[in-house]
């Protein structure tokens, strides 16, 4: 059975607030979508960001316009998907 999955993409960023810009939020979503669409519909409810300050002002900025433009919720315990 396989257990984890991962999708490693790299972003060139000096500080996490940039994670918020046009271009690499949008890059963020896409990443998300495109490990979406290789499992069944609806397969993932929740999604948590694992970084250092993962529970700061920017990271809870980014945690909230996630949920908003992926419909996943972010403020879960056990959560199926995991950027990090």
């Amino acid at each position: 059975m396989i257990v984890v999955v991962s999708f490693l993409e790299t972003f060139a960023v000096p500080r996490p607030r940039a994670l918020l810009g046009h271009q690499h939020y949008h890059h963020l979503l896409a990443c998300i979508e495109q490990v979406r669409r290789l499992h069944p519909p609806h397969a993932f409810a929740g999604l948590r960001i694992s970084a250092a300050g993962a529970a700061s002002s920017v990271f809870t900025l980014l945690k909230e316009q996630l949920q908003k433009d992926t419909g996943l919720l972010t403020n879960v315990e056990e959560a199926d998907a995991n950027v990090r």
